[in-house]
């Protein structure tokens, strides 16, 4: 079915089903210190920011869709040795807002799955794995907003790349969009 969470601590182990969704809403705080996550269907975030890390760490598990539909970031609030580790197996998007939405410092990013930065940018400021198989997908939209990815180190991944065209945009012929950000 479909959860809420406002605001709060999140604790232990929780698996979302893959018919379920979880509503991360309001501007609080969404701390989840020692916990592990396994998202089989959809993790809306909406709001606020999450906090996470500790000892052991948190480990979150994405084989659904979490999509980050605010300009927040998910960081490493409670430290620990091993902080936060995003396993992505099914898709991460971005979307609704312009700004960026920050997998911070202490929060690693692995991903095998798919990034889809529709609106906005994805920023991944620390460790991160793009492995082989890796989708990235962008949307366009003009001077309605265009997705892009930010990574802190060098953009090297075996996948693919695909553009999609939003809200009946049409670029014209020879057109260049800054897509994929990378040091």
């Amino acid at each position: 079915g479909t959860n809420g969470w406002s605001a709060g601590l999140l604790e232990g182990i929780l698996t979302l089903a893959s018919d379920s969704t979880l509503n991360i809403t309001t501007t609080n705080n969404h701390d989840m210190p020692n916990c592990t996550l396994t998202n089989n269907g959809t993790v809306a975030w909406a709001s606020g920011q999450i906090r996470a890390g500790g000892n052991p760490g948190t480990f979150i598990y994405n084989y659904g869709l979490w999509v980050a539909q605010s300009d927040q970031q998910l960081n490493d609030a409670f430290g620990g040795t091993i902080g936060v580790v995003f396993n992505n197996f099914g898709t991460f998007r971005k979307e609704f807002t312009s700004g960026t939405t920050t997998i911070a410092s202490g929060v690693t990013f692995n991903n095998t799955g798919k990034l889809d930065a529709q609106d906005g940018n994805i920023a991944l400021q620390y460790a991160y794995t793009l492995a082989n198989g890796t989708k990235m997908s962008f949307g366009l939209g003009g001077s309605a907003g265009n997705g892009s990815i930010s990574l802190s180190g060098a953009a090297s991944f075996a996948g693919s790349l695909s553009v999609n065209l939003n809200n009946f945009f049409w670029p014209a012929v020879g057109s260049s969009f800054n897509l994929l950000n990378y040091t």
